[in-house]
Protein backbone atom coordinates (compact mmCIF):
# COMPACT_ATOMS: atom_id res chain seq x y z
CA UNK A 1 0.00 0.00 0.00
CA UNK A 2 2.22 2.46 -0.79
CA UNK A 3 1.43 6.16 0.83
CA UNK A 4 -1.46 4.39 2.31
CA UNK A 5 -3.39 3.92 -1.19
CA UNK A 6 -4.37 0.35 -1.76
CA UNK A 7 -2.73 -0.65 -5.25
CA UNK A 8 -5.77 -2.61 -8.10
CA UNK A 9 -4.19 -4.63 -10.12
CA UNK A 10 -6.01 -7.25 -12.10
CA UNK A 11 -9.36 -7.46 -12.79
CA UNK A 12 -9.85 -4.29 -9.63
CA UNK A 13 -8.14 -2.29 -11.82
CA UNK A 14 -9.79 -3.09 -15.02
CA UNK A 15 -12.78 -1.62 -13.28
CA UNK A 16 -11.90 1.50 -13.39
CA UNK A 17 -12.16 1.65 -17.02
CA UNK A 18 -14.91 1.19 -20.13
CA UNK A 19 -14.97 -2.65 -20.96
CA UNK A 20 -12.40 -4.09 -23.61
CA UNK A 21 -13.83 -4.82 -26.99
CA UNK A 22 -10.61 -6.48 -28.50
CA UNK A 23 -9.80 -8.95 -25.97
CA UNK A 24 -11.51 -12.40 -25.35
CA UNK A 25 -11.73 -14.19 -22.10
CA UNK A 26 -10.50 -17.95 -22.49
CA UNK A 27 -13.02 -20.99 -22.13
CA UNK A 28 -13.37 -23.03 -18.79
CA UNK A 29 -13.34 -26.55 -18.21
CA UNK A 30 -16.95 -27.69 -17.31
CA UNK A 31 -19.29 -24.53 -18.99
CA UNK A 32 -22.69 -25.09 -19.93
CA UNK A 33 -23.46 -24.48 -23.00
CA UNK A 34 -25.40 -21.32 -22.06
CA UNK A 35 -22.19 -19.98 -19.66
CA UNK A 36 -19.95 -21.06 -22.66
CA UNK A 37 -21.52 -18.25 -25.34
CA UNK A 38 -21.23 -15.40 -22.88
CA UNK A 39 -17.77 -16.74 -21.25
CA UNK A 40 -15.70 -14.57 -23.73
CA UNK A 41 -17.15 -11.19 -23.23
CA UNK A 42 -15.85 -11.74 -19.91
CA UNK A 43 -12.29 -10.35 -20.05
CA UNK A 44 -10.89 -8.60 -17.39
CA UNK A 45 -14.23 -9.13 -15.60
CA UNK A 46 -14.43 -11.31 -11.64
CA UNK A 47 -16.29 -14.02 -13.75
CA UNK A 48 -13.45 -14.56 -16.26
CA UNK A 49 -11.91 -17.64 -15.20
CA UNK A 50 -14.71 -18.58 -12.67
CA UNK A 51 -17.48 -21.15 -12.74
CA UNK A 52 -20.45 -19.56 -13.52
CA UNK A 53 -24.31 -20.32 -12.28
CA UNK A 54 -27.31 -19.51 -13.35
CA UNK A 55 -29.05 -17.64 -9.92
CA UNK A 56 -32.43 -17.00 -11.81
CA UNK A 57 -34.12 -18.72 -14.86
CA UNK A 58 -37.73 -16.72 -15.82
CA UNK A 59 -38.87 -20.01 -17.41
CA UNK A 60 -38.09 -21.37 -13.59
CA UNK A 61 -38.78 -18.81 -11.76
CA UNK A 62 -41.35 -16.70 -12.83
CA UNK A 63 -41.70 -13.37 -14.31
CA UNK A 64 -41.61 -11.11 -11.53
CA UNK A 65 -39.03 -8.82 -10.03
CA UNK A 66 -39.48 -10.59 -6.27
CA UNK A 67 -38.37 -14.15 -8.09
CA UNK A 68 -35.46 -12.12 -9.93
CA UNK A 69 -34.35 -10.09 -6.73
CA UNK A 70 -34.49 -13.06 -4.74
CA UNK A 71 -32.77 -15.09 -6.94
CA UNK A 72 -29.95 -12.30 -7.91
CA UNK A 73 -29.70 -10.01 -4.32
CA UNK A 74 -26.17 -10.42 -3.08
CA UNK A 75 -24.68 -12.27 -6.25
CA UNK A 76 -22.25 -9.76 -6.67
CA UNK A 77 -21.37 -9.49 -10.32
CA UNK A 78 -23.85 -10.83 -13.19
CA UNK A 79 -24.67 -11.13 -16.68
CA UNK A 80 -27.95 -10.85 -17.98
CA UNK A 81 -29.11 -12.85 -21.37
CA UNK A 82 -32.61 -12.57 -22.75
CA UNK A 83 -34.22 -13.55 -25.67
CA UNK A 84 -36.72 -11.66 -27.60
CA UNK A 85 -40.03 -12.94 -29.56
CA UNK A 86 -38.33 -11.82 -32.68
CA UNK A 87 -34.97 -14.31 -31.96
CA UNK A 88 -32.34 -11.72 -30.51
CA UNK A 89 -30.20 -12.71 -27.90
CA UNK A 90 -28.69 -9.65 -25.86
CA UNK A 91 -28.05 -8.47 -22.23
CA UNK A 92 -25.77 -7.09 -20.05
CA UNK A 93 -23.04 -7.30 -17.65
CA UNK A 94 -23.35 -5.94 -14.00
CA UNK A 95 -20.05 -5.61 -12.04
CA UNK A 96 -22.37 -4.86 -9.08
CA UNK A 97 -25.62 -6.44 -7.25
CA UNK A 98 -29.30 -5.90 -8.24
CA UNK A 99 -30.50 -5.29 -4.52
CA UNK A 100 -33.95 -3.29 -5.39
CA UNK A 101 -32.77 -0.52 -2.94
CA UNK A 102 -33.69 2.57 -5.29
CA UNK A 103 -29.47 2.76 -6.77
CA UNK A 104 -28.04 4.78 -9.19
CA UNK A 105 -24.94 3.01 -9.65
CA UNK A 106 -21.89 3.79 -10.96
CA UNK A 107 -19.82 0.82 -12.77
CA UNK A 108 -17.62 1.97 -15.82
CA UNK A 109 -16.94 -1.70 -17.35
CA UNK A 110 -20.48 -2.41 -16.95
CA UNK A 111 -21.36 -3.21 -20.71
CA UNK A 112 -24.18 -4.74 -23.28
CA UNK A 113 -24.13 -6.86 -25.64
CA UNK A 114 -26.03 -8.41 -28.54
CA UNK A 115 -25.38 -11.92 -30.62
CA UNK A 116 -24.52 -11.71 -34.22
CA UNK A 117 -28.42 -13.01 -35.65
CA UNK A 118 -26.15 -15.45 -37.85
CA UNK A 119 -23.78 -16.64 -35.06
CA UNK A 120 -25.86 -17.09 -32.25
CA UNK A 121 -24.23 -18.58 -28.90
CA UNK A 122 -20.43 -17.17 -30.21
CA UNK A 123 -19.27 -14.57 -27.58
CA UNK A 124 -16.54 -13.79 -30.07
CA UNK A 125 -19.40 -12.86 -33.10
CA UNK A 126 -21.24 -10.90 -30.05
CA UNK A 127 -21.76 -6.77 -30.69
CA UNK A 128 -19.93 -5.68 -27.44
CA UNK A 129 -21.04 -2.33 -26.30
CA UNK A 130 -19.27 -0.35 -23.42
CA UNK A 131 -20.48 2.69 -20.95
CA UNK A 132 -19.80 5.86 -22.44
CA UNK A 133 -19.87 9.26 -20.93
CA UNK A 134 -18.59 8.07 -18.16
CA UNK A 135 -19.49 5.55 -15.03
CA UNK A 136 -22.39 7.31 -13.96
CA UNK A 137 -26.31 6.09 -14.42
CA UNK A 138 -24.50 2.64 -15.46
CA UNK A 139 -27.24 0.96 -13.65
CA UNK A 140 -30.18 1.89 -12.31
CA UNK A 141 -31.79 -0.20 -9.68
CA UNK A 142 -34.77 0.83 -8.17
CA UNK A 143 -37.48 -0.68 -6.03
CA UNK A 144 -40.19 -2.55 -7.57
CA UNK A 145 -38.68 -2.77 -11.21
CA UNK A 146 -36.11 -4.93 -13.11
CA UNK A 147 -32.73 -4.39 -13.85
CA UNK A 148 -31.86 -0.76 -16.00
CA UNK A 149 -28.75 -0.05 -17.99
CA UNK A 150 -28.88 3.93 -18.55
CA UNK A 151 -31.85 5.72 -18.67
CA UNK A 152 -33.05 3.55 -21.47
CA UNK A 153 -30.05 1.63 -22.96
CA UNK A 154 -31.52 -1.48 -21.67
CA UNK A 155 -34.43 -2.09 -19.21
CA UNK A 156 -36.52 -4.98 -18.27
CA UNK A 157 -40.14 -4.40 -17.46
CA UNK A 158 -41.99 -7.00 -15.38
CA UNK A 159 -45.74 -7.34 -15.26
CA UNK A 160 -48.23 -6.94 -13.06
CA UNK A 161 -49.51 -9.91 -12.75
CA UNK A 162 -46.10 -12.12 -12.94
CA UNK A 163 -46.57 -13.49 -16.33
CA UNK A 164 -44.09 -11.96 -18.73
CA UNK A 165 -41.82 -9.13 -19.46
CA UNK A 166 -41.11 -6.52 -21.68
CA UNK A 167 -37.41 -5.40 -22.44
CA UNK A 168 -36.77 -1.55 -23.87
CA UNK A 169 -33.90 -0.49 -25.31
CA UNK A 170 -32.77 3.28 -26.60
CA UNK A 171 -28.78 2.89 -27.28
CA UNK A 172 -26.35 5.80 -27.32
CA UNK A 173 -26.84 7.79 -24.15
CA UNK A 174 -25.32 5.89 -21.48
CA UNK A 175 -23.75 2.91 -23.69
CA UNK A 176 -22.22 3.01 -26.95
CA UNK A 177 -24.72 1.88 -30.03
CA UNK A 178 -24.44 -1.05 -32.52
CA UNK A 179 -21.42 -1.44 -34.90
CA UNK A 180 -23.37 -0.36 -37.55
CA UNK A 181 -24.72 2.51 -35.67
CA UNK A 182 -28.01 1.04 -34.35
CA UNK A 183 -29.75 2.07 -31.26
CA UNK A 184 -31.34 -0.96 -30.29
CA UNK A 185 -30.69 -4.61 -29.16
CA UNK A 186 -33.63 -6.59 -30.33
CA UNK A 187 -33.88 -8.42 -33.79
CA UNK A 188 -34.61 -6.14 -37.10
CA UNK A 189 -38.40 -4.72 -36.78
CA UNK A 190 -38.57 -5.11 -32.73
CA UNK A 191 -37.53 -1.36 -32.64
CA UNK A 192 -36.88 -0.14 -28.98
CA UNK A 193 -39.61 -2.49 -27.59
CA UNK A 194 -39.70 -6.33 -27.76
CA UNK A 195 -41.28 -9.18 -25.85
CA UNK A 196 -38.93 -11.03 -24.08
CA UNK A 197 -39.53 -15.19 -24.59
CA UNK A 198 -36.05 -15.84 -22.16
CA UNK A 199 -34.26 -14.09 -19.48
CA UNK A 200 -31.60 -15.87 -17.31
CA UNK A 201 -29.22 -14.36 -14.81
CA UNK A 202 -25.50 -15.86 -14.52
CA UNK A 203 -23.62 -15.13 -11.31
CA UNK A 204 -20.30 -16.63 -9.97
CA UNK A 205 -20.62 -20.11 -8.55
CA UNK A 206 -20.70 -19.82 -4.46
CA UNK A 207 -21.67 -18.04 -1.53
CA UNK A 208 -23.88 -14.77 -2.09
CA UNK A 209 -22.00 -11.57 -0.89
CA UNK A 210 -21.78 -10.57 2.76
CA UNK A 211 -23.64 -7.30 3.68
CA UNK A 212 -24.00 -5.33 6.99
CA UNK A 213 -25.64 -2.33 7.76
CA UNK A 214 -23.67 0.74 7.99
CA UNK A 215 -25.59 3.22 9.95
CA UNK A 216 -28.46 3.72 7.26
CA UNK A 217 -27.17 1.73 4.39
CA UNK A 218 -26.20 -1.25 2.94
CA UNK A 219 -22.78 -2.30 2.14
CA UNK A 220 -21.18 -5.16 1.55
CA UNK A 221 -18.29 -6.25 3.14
Amino acid sequence: MPAGLKRLEGTALAAQYPATTTEWAAPVEGDTPGAASIRPLLKDTPLEATPLAVAYDAAADGWSVEAFLTGVATRGANVIVATTAGGAVCGGYAPRSWLGLGEEKAAASAFLFRFDPASPGDGLAAAKLPKVGGPGLALIDRPGEGPRFGAEDFRVVFSVDGTAAEGCSRLGTGYSKLPAGGRSLFAEGEGGRADLTGLVVYVAEGDPESWELDGVVWKSK
